[in-house]
Formats: structure tokens, C-alpha cells, sequence
């Protein structure tokens, strides 16, 4: 697949298939920006048949997180996922997803020196990069549905490069909400 799509990662964001949402609100780990909902560039995927198992996956190359829909910085954001899916009376799907995601802002800007050549100069403000890693299962029998996510999430700030909005300066960390 080419073009904008979800980003295959956990129950929420690959579970479309149920007639209603499946939570009252966005999962944290979505509302906290620690994965891109939507992506542009490559993705592959498919599954295999193993008894009553299928086994499936995801790769993708991508522009992961962005200001906006377009890719406008130098690096990409690498994600995956794995799951094992039992059909049947009882449904029962256990999953891994990971996206490593590069984030970059730069100043771009046009001048003219003094012998009148027009100028350009690039300053990397902001440079960081987080990993999302996510491990979630669901059950469906009869009339039952139970979904669980576990997430984990790290950044690092190269130095120097860190967000000038913001007043105090973020650690790198590591996350999991509770």
C-alpha cells in the first residue's frame, strides 16, 4: 500500500472492522501524540494460515510524526507489527507493534550577501526521537469483548535540539501510562 494510511499499531488503530467504537475516549498513547494516527508512505502486509491460527504482520516506511499530512523533514519513522488471530466461536487476537519515530524542525531562510548572491541557510531547532512499543490482545465470545493495550514510550532529545516552547526542559523518559 502507497499513500496515507493507519497506522498499524495496537487494538484501537487496526480494529475497524466492529460496528462502534471501542472505547469512550482516545487511548492515551493517541491523545499523547506518541503515534502518528494516520501516515504517508509505504506499507506491506499480510497473513498466513497456521491451523486455526493466522499469523499476520505490517511493515512500514513512512513520514510518521508530522506538523501536517506532508513530510516536510529529512527523516523517516520505521514501524511493525505482528499478531496472531484464532477464529472461531472464540476469537482471540494477541498482537506487537513498534514505530521508531524521528521528529525535526528547521529553520529555513532566503537571504542575499553582500555581494548580492541570494542566500540560504537551514538551522535544525528541534530534533528528537521517540519508540512506541505496544502489546495488546483481544477476546470476542458471544456477546463478551475485552480489549487490552499495554504501551511503553521513549525519547530522546539530540542535544541542544530541544523544543524552545516549551520553558522547562523535557528528560529524555521513558512512559507508561497507568
Amino acid at each position: 500500500r502507497v499513500g496515507l494510511f493507519l497506522t498499524p499499531f495496537g487494538i484501537y488503530n487496526v480494529d475497524h472492522g466492529t460496528p462502534t467504537l471501542i472505547s469512550i475516549g482516545l487511548p492515551l498513547y493517541v491523545s499523547f501524540g506518541w503515534i502518528p494516527m494516520r501516515q504517508m508512505g509505504l506499507q506491506v502486509f499480510g497473513s498466513f494460515p497456521v491451523e486455526r491460527w493466522e499469523l499476520g504482520y505490517a511493515a512500514t516506511v513512512a513520514n510518521g510524526q508530522t506538523d501536517g499530512i506532508l513530510d516536510s523533514s529529512d527523516a523517516k519513522a520505521y514501524g511493525g507489527r505482528l499478531f496472531f488471530r484464532r477464529q472461531g466461536e472464540l476469537r482471540l487476537l494477541l498482537g506487537a507493534s513498534a514505530i521508531r519515530t524521528p521528529y525535526r524542525v528547521d529553520r529555513e531562510q532566503f537571504g542575499m550577501d553582500a555581494t548580492g548572491a541570494i542566500t540560504y541557510s537551514r538551522i535544525r531547532l528541534v530534533e528528537n526521537t521517540s519508540l512506541t512499543v505496544g502489546g495488546d490482545g483481544s477476546l470476542d465470545y458471544g456477546p463478551l469483548r475485552v480489549r487490552s493495550e499495554l504501551v511503553w514510550y521513549q525519547q530522546e532529545y539530540t542535544p541542544g535540539k530541544r523544543d524552545g516552547a516549551v520553558t522547562v526542559e523535557l528528560p529524555d523518559n521513558w512512559v507508561t501510562p497507568q
